[in-house]
């Protein structure tokens, strides 16, 4: 019975060591296409990424371990893809991922063959297009012995980087907010005056906003006219009113976008004013997080406080000083 036992296990093991055999002469596990992966991530918190379709161009670097030249490499059908990203809000430092595949060349020639993918750099404000090129090194092997078949083995690395591989092209939407806060000071401001300012924006040279820029303007939800700043003046002034204490706060505005606070002239009801930013610069710009502009308002003034009020204390010292002198006077006598 035990001589039977290890004869059905050594036919067992022969039976899957013929099946392993037969299964390494036939055709090899040939990659025939890229799973191209493209990451859009946001960098701040509270922001959304409008949508985008980020272009990639395909272009030949050298071939080794072959006989073909770098002209005879093979093309790919396309040398340029595009891949799509819809408007997308996620967690600072993270993102959405979408990828597409991408066939091969066919190949008649064994080699280590070398591609270069470059992102085109598109003109929406915030995104950072990555400048970094990737090598798409595609190894094309024999398989095995007795067969013409050829293996194709894909890797992708960073330009210029280490040797450490990459499976994804990572872009980032850079976005800030914008704090407009009205302050007003002195003994005659006043704290329930509504004071009348205007916020302009200003997209950056060749670029277009394609974010919307959102605020509340007294409890109302409003988006800034996109429109008018991918116009010719790329330009947009927005007009609010604020108390003492009060903050109207502007969200999502890509880095780049400049900005200018200016409130109406209010001097000649006494106000004087200042500006109190986070940007000392003569063009403030978005370019973190968090920007602030606190406009102050100033009126001071002395408060009259009437004759008698003012001689009163002179007198009661006089009166005092009399009393004094003339219990002074009185003991000296007694004695």
């Amino acid at each position: 019975m035990r001589k039977k036992l290890i004869a059905i296990i050594v036919t067992v093991i022969l039976a899957f060591g013929s099946v392993s055999v037969f299964a390494d002469t036939g055709n090899c596990a040939d990659n025939k296409e890229l799973d191209f992966a493209k990451v859009y991530k946001l960098a701040n918190e509270g922001t959304v990424s409008p949508a985008e379709n980020f272009t990639f161009k395909i272009e030949k670097v050298g071939v080794t371990n072959s006989s073909v030249t770098k002209d005879q490499m093979p093309s790919f059908a396309k040398d340029t893809f595009t891949i799509s990203h819809g408007a997308a809000s996620a967690a600072a430092g993270k993102g959405t991922s979408v990828s597409t595949k991408i066939a091969l060349p066919e190949f008649t020639r064994v080699g280590e063959y070398t591609y270069r993918i470059t992102e085109v750099a598109g003109d929406t404000a915030g995104v950072q297009y990555n400048a970094q090129s990737v090598l798409l090194k595609i190894t094309v092997t024999n398989c095995a012995a007795g067969t013409n078949d050829l293996d194709r083995t894909v890797s992708m690395k960073l330009e210029g980087g280490d040797e450490t591989k990459v499976d994804s092209v990572v872009n980032t939407y850079s976005a800030g907010r914008l704090l407009v806060t009205k302050d007003v000071e002195g003994i005659f401001g006043d704290r329930n005056e509504n004071f009348k300012m205007a916020v302009t924006f200003k997209a950056p040279a060749g670029k277009k906003v394609m974010s919307d820029i959102t605020y509340s303007d007294n409890g109302t939800d409003k988006t800034v006219d996109k429109a008018a700043l991918n116009s010719a003046d790329a330009t947009v002034t927005v007009d609010i009113d604020l108390k003492d204490g009060e903050t109207v706060e502007f969200k999502n505005i890509p880095y780049g976008v400049e900005y200018q606070v200016k409130e109406a002239d209010y001097s000649s009801m006494g106000y004087a004013t200042r500006y109190d930013c986070s940007d000392d610069r003569d063009t403030k710009t978005v370019d973190s997080e968090e920007s602030t502009v606190t406009v102050i308002n100033s009126k001071g003034g002395t408060v009259d406080t009437g004759v008698l009020w003012t001689v009163t204390p002179y007198v009661i010292a006089l009166l005092l000083a009399g009393a004094l002198t003339a219990v002074v006077i009185r003991r000296r006598r007694m004695n």
